[in-house]
């Protein structure tokens, strides 16, 4: 992602920052360029995988914690005898 996307496009803002000033370089008429464009998009795919593997993960550690939470809850008498 950083080197197809992200380093791509720091390269033309630092370019238009050095010919025409930081303020066209993060200005919409830079940024609505097709290549801006183009590049953008092209994060879409990377970024909707790694979407995925994080809700992935989130949901694995939920089901973890709601089973150990179930686990517990018949307390053994042993358990609550010892706590009184």
């Amino acid at each position: 992602m950083a080197l197809f996307t992200l380093l791509p496009i720091g390269i033309i803002q630092l370019s238009a920052a050095l010919e025409r000033g930081d303020w066209y370089a993060h200005s919409a008429d830079l940024m609505q360029q097709p290549i801006i464009q183009m590049l953008v998009w092209m994060r879409v795919p990377g970024d909707t995988v790694l979407s995925v593997g994080a809700l992935a993960l989130a949901w694995f550690v939920l089901r973890l914690w709601i089973e150990s939470k179930q686990a517990l809850w018949p307390l053994p008498e042993a358990v609550v005898e010892a706590s009184v």
